[in-house]
């Protein structure tokens, strides 16, 4: 019900009661607002007319943007009153909002529900069981509408270039994953069969790789075996297949054994400070022989500065290791971009789950 009186307490002085809102608005007149009548909700709240202060809250409240500010403020100036078209328009812009803001909570619940996939201080944590973890030859730009639910996993070499011109990337340190050679141009090829492909697998390990930095080395790998996931160092990933070995990619220590990893750990593998930098990084851990896929943006410069190991150590992971970031960064649940920088950059291999 709406009401016209002077005030919500001065019951006596009502001139009108409308269940519908156009017709208490139809009913109020310039003369009423000449001498002091507003009409009022069945909570006692001024509906009309409505002051400039009220186009102020809404832009406040995101109902309006800044460049309406003016012809809002026009319409409920300070000596008048605004037209039923102005009002109704307002409210039906917040209503659409409000429910555009529903549908967004709703979807993203449903996502958080399906992936086993939650964000918390600004951390995102997905939950994979391994055998519905898989690891994919991509060598395209990163963002794509042809896949859905994957990030981007290993280091490489990027813009190398085919005779035809064309740009290609190459893994470094270990990788074994899916890989359709059909798709792979010859040239390609020659690199990559350094390694060795099989049935449509890649195995490419250290002694590989086309440049020295892993090179006679031991580099952090998460490999999934006969025996399920696990993290340690590896120099190569061996295609036997006693070891039943599915998939395996290397990326830089933070967490071994539970404690943080210094430079020095590090630095040994072959790995230098430019993967350290403050950016958007993903991580892969593993928990009851679950593979956990970890995201945040950090704001130091380096990792080792503790950032990292202190967002990581509350979910008690045994070992972690950090994958490539920055440009190459993206993370992708349901088809939608959850936590993604820029760049398309030209990425070499991504995680895939079900």
């Amino acid at each position: 019900m709406y009401r016209i009186r002077k005030s919500w307490e001065d019951s006596k002085s009502q001139i009108g009661a409308f269940s519908i809102y156009e017709n208490a608005i139809n009913a109020y007149t310039s003369a009423h607002e000449e001498q002091g009548y507003k009409i009022f909700d069945v909570n006692g709240s001024i509906v009309y007319p409505l002051r400039h202060q009220t186009a102020i809250n809404m832009l406040s409240d995101n109902i309006i943007e800044t460049d309406d500010l003016i012809y809002w403020s026009d319409c409920f100036k300070e000596n008048g009153s605004i037209h039923v078209p102005n009002i109704i328009d307002a409210f039906n812009k917040y209503h659409n909002k409000l429910n555009n803001i529903e549908e967004s909570i709703e979807e993203q619940s449903e996502i958080l529900f399906k992936n086993n996939y939650k964000v918390e201080d600004d951390i995102h944590i997905l939950e994979i069981p391994y055998k519905e973890f898989s690891i994919k030859y991509w060598d395209k730009p990163k963002k794509t509408s042809l896949i859905k639910n994957y990030f981007n996993l290993g280091f490489f070499a990027g813009n190398c270039k085919n005779p035809d011109g064309t740009t290609f990337s190459l893994p470094v340190a270990n990788l074994v994953c899916d890989i359709e050679e059909s798709e792979i141009k010859p040239y390609v090829l020659n690199f990559l069969k350094k390694g060795k492909i099989e049935n449509n697998k890649l195995w490419f390990n250290l002694a590989a790789n086309d440049g020295s930095q892993f090179k006679q080395k031991v580099v952090s790998t998460l490999v999934i075996d006969n025996n399920g996931p696990h993290i340690a160092r590896y120099e190569s990933v061996s295609s036997d297949p006693k070891w039943g070995v599915t998939y395996a990619i290397s990326g830089a220590p933070v967490i071994k054994n539970g404690q943080q990893v210094n430079w020095s750990e590090v630095a040994i593998e072959g790995w230098d400070t430019s993967i350290y930098r403050a950016t958007w990084h993903g991580f892969l851990g593993i928990k009851n022989n679950t593979i956990y896929y970890i995201a945040f943006e950090t704001k130091t410069s380096n990792l080792f500065t503790g950032e990292a190991y202190t967002k990581l150590k509350k979910y008690n992971f045994i070992d972690v290791i950090k994958l490539d970031a920055g440009g190459s960064f993206i993370f992708d649940c349901d088809g939608k971009n959850v936590a993604v920088t820029n760049e398309n950059r030209q990425i070499n291999n991504i995680g895939l789950f079900l």
